[in-house]
Order: structure tokens, then C-alpha cells, then sequence
């Protein structure tokens, strides 16, 4: 019997898009839902034979994403994770539901269902991106019950959860640090493009640890050969005299490219992104290197975490599971496209470790 979750799976969307195609709702780009139905029919998908969640029923495990400053545009990468990861670890009957933001009060709803009905019960919640304040109470009373909550890119201070999922922002300033002097030896002046952050990892100059590499590029470059432009579009005349040029978001890094294209010198220039313009930059050598960070993990890797330790309760688990920066050479354009259609295939498989204590007698 073909299910929302196999036309999911098929489209490469996450099922709360096509849900939203087969009820007919806004919020759906004009090719993604030609994309749904195109599979829909070639599945012979038919929701009357469908014996999907009802309102009144609750799910097992639940993941809410509600998008980071704002931004939700990523519901559909985000939700093929959840739903990969929910593929490799409950080959059989759906065990997870994914809400978004649009979905808040259906979410809140089964929230009160749980509290209203002893015998309903949540073997586990995954909360991606910004907190609402809607959802203390209801964290409260599951971690209260002993539920497992996993937080990826996101934080409730007062509600220790079982495993936090982030970007790894500290190996991110790290790895630049460690390049700038390789790949900079002139070290005419160094210029920065700094924007909002958002839940696909852009704007990481607003990031925690950012200080620290600016501390380094002072030392390196002196302080008066350091140039930081914030938001707007991307300004050449700030960055005349520079031989290092970092942007950490998509749009402004083209910008970049496009501006220097009719320059006779540029800058060594890392932009950020993996949209097909900025592929293609990389392709033509408009780029010399690319950073990002996967939203397709941020949406696998807490499930996947949550679902080994539901499968094994004796599976030690970190607190913490970082989500680590790439940095893809102009060489790797072909690697680029291939994660584009199988985002996750070729991504370092999960290992969880036991803590290695260091042995106290050992001298």
C-alpha cells in the first residue's frame, strides 16, 4: 500500500510537503508539487486505500522544526534527512512524525493529547532550530515522564536534553585559521563578509569563536589591513586592498564572483553555499574554496541518534554531536553535484563511542 512516505522518499521532499500537495495547501513551489504529483501518480498512489495518522492518534517519536531567525525555506532538506534516518532505523510501519512551523498548533495539540491521556505515550522528541516559548511546558512535563529529548541547533537552558546536534562552529574558525597562512602568504589585508545567521550555517561570522579568528588575522595581517562589511549587498570599495577575501553567505558570495569576474586580479576568495551558481563558479574557477555545513545532517542525525538508543538502550551516546564544516576544492565540483541528488549516501557513517577514561594509575 503506497503511503505519503514512499512519495516522499521518491520526490526527495519531506512528507509534510507532500501533505500539504495532496490537501491542497499553499506554501509549495509550482515544481516541487508537479514534482509530488508526478510520482504520486506514477506510484498509483490513492489516499482513499491510505490508513495515514489521524489528529487523534499520536506518534511515537516526534520532530519539530521551526526554523532558525525566521528562516523555514529549508523544510524540504531538513525533512528528507528525518526521513532517511527514520528509513535506516524503522524499516517497517512510520514510527516518526515531522512537524514545521505551520504545523505548531497540530503539534501543540498532540501535546495536550499526551498530558490528557496517560495511556498515550512519546518514545521520543526532536526539536530543530529557534525554541518557541509554546513548547516549555509540554518539554517540562516529557522530560519530567523521562522522555528523550535531542536539541539540533537549538536550546532550552533550564532542560537537559539527551544529546545536543550542532554545527561545529569552533572546528569551522579552527581549520580557517590553520589555512589562512597556506593559502595567503602575501598577506596584503584580509576582508570579511558577515551575515544573519540561519539554520543552514550561513552567517557564520556571527557565530561563537568568531573572535578568535579575527584575534589571529589582527597578528597576522595587522589590524588596520582588516576589513568587515555586515549585511547589505557585497561592497567592493571596502575591500580594495585585500588579498583574502571570506563571505559566509550564498548570496553575497556571488555577488563576489560576478564583481570580480571583470577585474584583471582577484583576491583568493572562500565563498559559501553549494547552489548550482555557485557550483558552476567553482567549476570556472570564479571560486577557490567553499564552506558548508549539511542541512540534510541536521535533520538525520538526531533522529538516527535518538532511534539507536530507542533500538538499544545500552547504546552509550555523547552529549554532544557536532555536525562538521566541509570545505570543497574547485576539484570537487563532480563530488558537489553527486550530494545533491544523494545527500546522505556518501556522508561518514555515525559511530558512537564510550568515553575512554584515562587510567588513574598510569604514571
Amino acid at each position: 500500500m503506497v503511503t505519503i512516505k514512499d512519495i516522499a522518499a521518491k520526490a526527495g521532499v519531506s512528507i509534510a510537503t507532500v501533505s500539504r500537495v495532496m490537501n491542497g495547501q499553499a506554501g509549495v513551489s509550482k515544481s516541487k508539487r508537479h514534482r509530488v504529483l508526478e510520482v504520486a501518480q506514477e506510484l498509483d498512489y490513492n489516499p482513499q486505500r491510505t490508513t495515514d495518522k489521524t489528529d487523534d492518534t499520536t506518534p511515537e517519536i516526534m520532530v519539530l522544526y521551526l526554523g532558525l531567525n525566521g528562516r523555514v525555506d529549508l523544510e524540504d532538506q531538513i525533512g528528507y534527512g528525518v526521513l532517511l534516518a527514520e528509513s535506516c532505523s524503522f524499516p517497517g510501519q512510520s514510527e516518526v512524525e515531522f512537524y514545521t512551523s505551520d504545523d505548531l498548533d497540530r503539534a501543540m495539540n498532540t501535546f495536550q493529547i499526551l498530558q490528557n491521556n496517560e495511556d498515550e505515550d512519546l518514545r521520543g522528541l526532536v526539536v530543530i532550530g529557534s525554541m518557541d516559548s509554546r513548547l516549555k511546558k509540554p518539554l517540562e512535563y516529557l522530560r519530567g515522564k523521562g522522555t528523550p529529548v535531542v536539541l539540533a541547533e537549538s536550546d532550552v537552558p533550564e532542560i537537559p536534553p539527551l544529546l545536543r546536534v550542532y554545527y561545529d562552529y569552533d572546528n569551522l574558525f579552527k581549520t580557517l585559521q590553520a589555512l589562512v597562512p597556506r593559502i595567503d602568504k602575501s598577506h596584503k589585508g584580509l576582508s570579511l563578509y558577515g551575515s544573519e545567521r540561519d539554520i543552514k550555517g550561513q552567517g557564520f561570522c556571527k557565530a561563537p569563536y568568531f573572535n578568535r579568528l579575527l584575534d589571529f588575522a589582527s597578528d597576522y595581517y595587522g589590524p588596520d589591513h582588516i576589513h568587515i562589511q555586515n549585511n547589505g549587498p557585497f561592497n567592493p570599495e571596502l575591500f580594495e586592498e585585500t588579498s583574502l577575501l571570506i563571505l559566509d553567505n550564498e548570496k553575497a558570495s556571488l555577488e563576489a564572483v560576478r564583481y570580480y569576474e571583470k577585474q584583471d586580479q582577484r583576491p583568493f576568495i572562500i565563498g559559501y553555499g553549494t547552489g548550482k551558481n555557485m557550483i558552476e563558479a567553482m567549476d570556472r574557477n570564479k571560486l577557490d574554496l567553499l564552506v558548508y555545513f549539511s542541512p540534510y545532517k541536521l535533520g538525520f542525525m538526531p533522529v538516527y541518534a535518538l532511534a539507536k538508543r530507542l533500538n538499544n538502550k545500552n547504546e552509550p551516546l555523547p552529549e554532544n554531536l557536532p555536525i562538521f564544516p566541509e570545505f570543497i576544492l574547485p576539484g570537487q565540483v563532480d563530488y558537489l553535484n553527486f550530494k545533491e541528488v544523494y545527500p546522505l549516501l556518501i556522508d561518514d557513517k555515525l559511530k558512537f563511542e564510550a568515553q575512554i577514561r584515562p587510567d588513574k594509575d598510569k604514571a
